[in-house]
This record gives C-alpha cells, sequence and structure tokens, in this order.
C-alpha cells in the first residue's frame, strides 16, 4: 500500500499537534499508522481528529517547520484492526444470517418495535404474544392481530371509507351515525320457520315475481319484513310494513308477531293515525279491522267499536202528542222507529225529549233492529215534540 503524501503539514518542536495544508487525512490515515516528518523521524499516529488535524506521540523533536514535506504509511497495527472489524462484521453478519437473514426479528416493544426504521426507530412491526403482532408508530401500537382478531386504536380513514355519512358507495366502511343504504333486500322464502334459520335482518316480502314469500298475514301480498332473534334458538320477533294487499292486510298497514319457543304467535295488526277509523272486523271475538266505524243512513247514525260495542243515534222531529190521560198524568202513543244497523241481541234504548215543558220518554227495542217509544207529561200537550234516540248494544 503506498504512502499518502497528499499536501503539506506544520508541525511544532515539543508539540503533537500535526496540521495539514490541502490533506485529507480522515478515511485515508488512521490511528496506529507511521507518521514520517520532516527531518525523517517516525512517528506513531494517535488519533485522526480532521481532514487536516493529526495527532502524533511521541511530541514533535525537531525543529518547527511550516508547509513541510511529510508521509504516512500503515504498519502492523492497521492490519490488527482490520482483523478485528472483520470478526466483529462476521459476528454480526452471523446474527443476522440466523435473525433477520433467515426472516427472525427480535421480538421488540411498543418504544422499540423489533422491525423498525434508521429515521424513526419507534415505528414498525412488534410481536406482542403467540400468533399475535402489531403495528407501532410513535411508541404505541395501534393496529394489533391475531389469529382471530384484528383490534384498531386509531380512526380509520381513507378512500376505502364513507365520505360522508350519506356516501352510499358499495363496499365502503361505514361512518358512525351513517345511514343504511341497501339498494335491494334479500327475499324471504317462508317467513315461519321455526328452526331459527332465518338471520337477524331486513327482507323483502313479496308473494309473487321472482322468489316467493309465504307466512305472511292474510292478505298481504308484498312489503319489507324485519326480523330479530334475541337468542341462538328461540326468542324472534317479526314485523311486516306492508304496501301492497288486499282489504284484510291493506297498504300502510304493519303486523307483528313473536315466537319464544314453539310456534309462532298469531299476526297482530298495529293500529296507526290511518286505521284508527274505518270498517270495523272480527274472527273470533279478536279485532282485525279498524277501531271506530261511522255511519248514517235515513234511520240514524251509528258508531262501531273494535270491542263489539255500538251506538246507535236518531232524532225524531215530530214525534207524538202526550195527550192521553192515564191515572195523574198524560202519555203519548207509542211511536215506532227503526235503527240505521242491526245489532246481535236487543239493546237499551233511551229517549231524550227536547222540550221547555216536563217531558220525560221511555224506550224499548222491539227486536234487534227496531224499537218503541212513549212520552209522559204532569199536563197533557198538544202539538208534536222533537225526540232524541239513543241506543246501545253489540255489534258481536
Amino acid at each position: 500500500m503506498s504512502w499518502y503524501k497528499t499536501g503539506t503539514v506544520t508541525v511544532t518542536n515539543g508539540s503533537t499537534a500535526v496540521t495539514g495544508a490541502g490533506t485529507l487525512f480522515v478515511g485515508a490515515v488512521s490511528a496506529g499508522d507511521a507518521f514520517v516528518g520532516p527531518t525523517g523521524q517516525v512517528y506513531e499516529v494517535v488519533a485522526v481528529i480532521s481532514a487536516t488535524q493529526l495527532t502524533i506521540s511521541p511530541s514533535y523533536q525537531g525543529s518547527s517547520q511550516p508547509g513541510a514535506a511529510y508521509g504516512i504509511f500503515p504498519t502492523y497495527a492497521a492490519l490488527v484492526s482490520f482483523n478485528t472489524r472483520l470478526n466483529a462484521l462476521l459476528v454480526n453478519y452471523e446474527s443476522v444470517l440466523t435473525g433477520a437473514g433467515a426472516g427472525k426479528f427480535l421480538n421488540g416493544t411498543a418504544a422499540a418495535p423489533g422491525v423498525s426504521f434508521v429515521g424513526d426507530t419507534d415505528t414498525g412491526v412488534r410481536w406482542v404474544s403467540s400468533n399475535t403482532l402489531a403495528l407501532v408508530t410513535g411508541g404505541a401500537d395501534r393496529v394489533v392481530v391475531s389469529n382471530s382478531a384484528m383490534e384498531v386504536k386509531v380512526p380509520v380513514t381513507g378512500a376505502a371509507v364513507q365520505s360522508s355519512p350519506t356516501d352510499f358507495t358499495p363496499g365502503k366502511i361505514m361512518l358512525t351515525g351513517s345511514a343504511l343504504a341497501i339498494n335491494t333486500l334479500p327475499v324471504i322464502g317462508n317467513a315461519s320457520v321455526t328452526d331459527n334459520s332465518i338471520k337477524t335482518g331486513f327482507y323483502a316480502y313479496q308473494v309473487s315475481g321472482g322468489a316467493v314469500s309465504s307466512g305472511g298475514p292474510a292478505g298481504a301480498s308484498f312489503g319489507n319484513l324485519l326480523h330479530s332473534r334475541r337468542a341462538g334458538s328461540g326468542g324472534e320477533a317479526q314485523m311486516l310494513f306492508v304496501d301492497s294487499g288486499s282489504a284484510a292486510a291493506p297498504p300502510g298497514s304493519i303486523w307483528s308477531r313473536w315466537r319464544l319457543l314453539g310456534d309462532w304467535s298469531p299476526w297482530v295488526r298495529h293500529y296507526t293515525q290511518s286505521s284508527v277509523l274505518g270498517a270495523v272486523s272480527q274472527s273470533g271475538g279478536v279485532p282485525t279491522g279498524a277501531l271506530i266505524e261511522t255511519g248514517s243512513n235515513a234511520n240514524g247514525r251509528w258508531e262501531k267499536y273494535a270491542n263489539g260495542t255500538m251506538n246507535v243515534t236518531r232524532t225524531i222531529l215530530n214525534f207524538s202528542d202526550v195527550t192521553v190521560a192515564s191515572g195523574n198524568i198524560f202519555q203519548s202513543l207509542e211511536v215506532p222507529f227503526d235503527f240505521p244497523v242491526t245489532f246481535i241481541e236487543p239493546p237499551v234504548v233511551s229517549l231524550s225529549v227536547r222540550s221547555s215543558s216536563s217531558v220525560w220518554g221511555n224506550g224499548r227495542p222491539t227486536s234487534n233492529n227496531a224499537g218503541v217509544g212513549r212520552l209522559y207529561a204532569p199536563i197533557s200537550i198538544a202539538g208534536l215534540v222533537i225526540v232524541d234516540i239513543e241506543v246501545t248494544g253489540r255489534w258481536f
């Protein structure tokens, strides 16, 4: 190996400092090399301070000289240093060969993950426990993945996440508070199965057109069905929103039913603003129609209630004179009248008289759809009297 002689040096008698000019000691000179000064005497290079600064031993013995020629050559110490470094490299390489070189890394910690980066040593990947690793940033676990779950400890953002609660792009992760957007619901088959095979969710209900549904309330043709299950077996409930059906299950009607362990309960209709008034009906004593039904004809008005009660009112303008003596009072003839609807049994008939005189009345049914009434007064009253008739009974 050739000597290093680039540039010149300044040496001072009694000083260990060597100052170069036009030199590049770093990389070209090592501690242990031999420094030959202007007088030809050999010194040991103790340290390379910079590109222009060396330290020698012993201190320079010759006369001080600026800008003098010099020479530096390697000694056996360089070979020893090389061997030392080579052995250290081999040891390091062996650890790499059996570790990272074989795909094996240190377990690491959150503060110092086993796989990290030169410019960011607290960011990388670390081993947490058996079959579990963590992605680390800033000295903290952000995502922990095992063979059974993935735990994300930071907000999830990006193109795979909804840009807003109303972003309905298919395949995106939903934001908290987002609306559920499903273009087409799966069609439920037999909604009445009891084998716990129906998963909790929303379904389309349709009795025709492709896949066919069954098990809904009588008269329901199309709608949306919500099915929920509380436990692994049993504890199920269904709610059906009808958008097409017959009078028995008209559009807009809402139905529900439940089951615990056995069969489903009967469907029951939920009453809404649109179903309070309408035609009342019943099956086996259970209401199946509206809550209240009203109507009228020439014989009066009626109100039917879902519990079976029915009220009838009728006003007769020219009832009768009250001129027939009966003991100490007077009475009218008995006046017959028809009801606007038929009761299932003889009802209760009441009369209310519109008069400034002291007049009262009494009524009774003669059949399920007709009755009679008579007026009474303490004095004879000639002239026709207005009478309001109220009849109360049951339609089932």
